[in-house]
């Protein structure tokens, strides 16, 4: 079994759920889900990622590391202050594996203790 025919029956098996859930639950599940799809949104034009392909939230698909290097540098000069390695996870979607690969390369520079930022040739 392939990881979109184990994601089509995760959610298959959470749709059957929702079909059982009263009305106002379902409602507010909806109105939860609506608005957690506009954050991810206005997350990701202020971080001007539109240019870069996101993971399909439908099945797991693997980007080169350039793809997410490029995301993270985008998200940090729209930053314009250090983050942690929290942050950048939670707001750019990138895995925590590739992220200390990442932040491995030249671009980036650590400022203290769990802050990152590029470095001064990236700015």
């Amino acid at each position: 079994m392939d990881t979109r025919e184990i994601i089509r029956q995760l959610r298959s098996e959470q749709e059957e759920i929702l079909k059982s859930l009263k009305p106002e639950l379902l409602a507010e599940f909806k109105r939860l889900e609506k608005q957690i799809r506009m954050v991810k949104k206005l997350v990701m034009n202020a971080c001007r990622l539109d240019d870069f392909d996101l993971p399909n939230e439908n099945f797991a698909e693997r980007l080169p590391l350039l793809k997410h290097k490029q995301r993270i540098i985008a998200y940090m000069r729209g930053k314009r202050q250090p983050v942690t390695r929290k942050e950048i996870i939670s707001e750019t979607l990138v895995p925590a594996g590739s992220l200390s690969s990442i932040l491995k390369a030249r671009e980036f520079e650590q400022i203290g203790h769990g802050l990152w930022q590029l470095s001064q040739e990236s700015k």
